[in-house]
């Protein structure tokens, strides 16, 4: 696993932040052997599921992405603080899937040389509607979690006790936590798709754990100025068009800086990225023509979101950053799960939680037969026992109160034959065939 950190120095004129701090972390995994192999062999997976995807016929899939965004304070009132508004929220939702779709407006600034490269991901994100119960959330893709114990946390509280106390189902969910860092001007960080239990990668089993999956941002460089939700956030300057967020998940989903961490002879194992000796931090002229790298006859593409320029300086994911994105979320788990389990949480529908955790038994039916629910949807529930003409034979109405709910069919007093058994609640319903024998 790579922990990709993003600490920086108090913002000042006289100082400039990282927007993903990798390197120091880096350095010190690659102290330990079996980490730099766990690393090595995630490429070796990677290029392998990249080659297997070159020679197949693909269609054209838009994934799509729930978001549950943490938003933690110790008290502040909705909309104040770090406990910031909804809007905040809906901005930085409309700068990650115009940049993953390639819909934003600044696209215009990507170089002419670099137009035929820049992709639509056809990955998309899209604020849950259930929460973990199955309920409707009463803010879309947001859990506001207070803890008067504290106005900051240091990264290692975070993953520790932050993380574990308040991580959505990973397989369900992208978790985002907004969150005041205590190390001064900490931009954000990301869990790397590199521990994900696929075969051939050694993972570190003190910090490989779901709990902690998903992405870190600080509380001012979280949203945009720069969309219809509002200019008035307090966000850092020239962090305030939500880059720092498409930054993090562009690694969350595989995606490595684009000078390699390195200096020319670097890779970021997408060949459209040309070589970088360095990053750009602090780049915020985006006319400037830069070229790192003097054995390469193409400029640094410091416009890509994996770079570390300012926030206007970005418009543009490459087809590889695209194929390597893509190829996460059809092969490593939890990201493979979190997009086929989309449907689950986006849609108030309950009609396929009902269907899935529902069972008639006996069926075929004798004397009685036992309609059974488990799940953690409570209220009214309708039964209805209608013969194959839909004439309604039997109709009764019950309360599930808990995990588990029960109803006695009479299934005695009807003649063999075949029968539709259905169940209704408030946000969805199912049908189920009985046969009586």
């Amino acid at each position: 696993m790579l922990f990709l950190w993003a600490t920086i120095q108090p913002l000042s004129a006289q100082t400039k932040p990282e927007r993903c701090g990798t390197m120091p972390m880096y350095e010190q995994h690659l102290k330990q052997r079996w980490r730099k192999q766990g690393l090595q062999s995630f490429e070796n997976w990677m290029a392998h599921q990249l080659s297997q995807r070159s020679t197949q016929r693909t269609h054209s899939t838009v994934y799509t992405i729930p978001v549950i965004v943490h938003i933690v304070h110790d008290g502040d009132e909705v909309g104040f603080n770090n406990n910031i508004p909804a809007d905040q929220v809906l901005s930085q939702m409309i700068v990650l899937n115009q940049d993953f779709r390639r819909t934003n407006p600044d696209k215009t600034g990507t170089p002419t040389v670099f137009a035929d490269v820049a992709a639509d991901t056809e990955i998309q994100f899209e604020l849950a509607v259930l929460d973990t119960n199955d309920k409707k959330l009463e803010e879309p893709g947001i859990h506001r979690y207070e803890d008067k114990s504290r106005s900051s946390w240091s990264m290692n509280d975070i993953e520790q006790i932050l993380k574990p106390a308040t991580s959505w189902d990973p397989s369900k969910y992208l978790n985002i936590w907004v969150v005041k860092f205590s190390s001064s001007g900490t931009l954000g960080y990301a869990q790397f798709p590199e521990q994900s239990t696929l075969t051939g990668i050694t993972v570190d089993p003190t910090t490989d754990k779901p709990e902690t999956d998903g992405v870190a941002i600080n509380t001012r460089f979280f949203g945009s100025n720069h969309t219809s939700a509002g200019s008035s956030f307090d966000l850092a300057n020239t962090f305030d068009r939500g880059r720092t967020v498409t930054h993090e998940v562009g690694h969350w989903l595989g995606l490595r800086h684009i000078w390699g961490d390195g200096d020319c002879s670097a890779d970021d194992f997408c060949a459209d990225t040309p070589n970088a000796g360095k990053n750009n931090d602090g780049l915020n002229d985006c006319s400037e023509v830069i070229n790192s790298c003097t054995d390469d006859s193409f400029d640094d593409m410091y416009q890509n979101y994996m770079d570390y320029t300012g926030d206007k300086c970005m418009n543009l994911f490459t087809k590889d950053q695209k194929a390597r994105m893509r190829t996460v979320l059809e092969n490593s788990p939890r990201r493979k799960e979190v997009a086929q389990n989309a449907r689950f949480v986006l849609s108030t529908d309950q009609s396929q939680v009902l269907a899935n955790s529902s069972q008639l038994f006996p069926n075929p039916a004798n004397s009685n037969t036992q309609l059974r629910l488990q799940n953690t949807l409570t209220g009214e529930v309708d039964i209805i026992i209608t013969d194959l003409s839909g004439k309604v034979l039997q109709k009764a109405v019950s309360q599930k109160n808990g995990q588990n709910w029960s109803y006695q069919i009479a299934s005695q007093v009807l003649p063999k034959g075949v029968y539709i058994v259905t169940l209704r609640m408030k946000d969805g319903s199912f049908s189920k065939r009985l046969v009586k024998q």
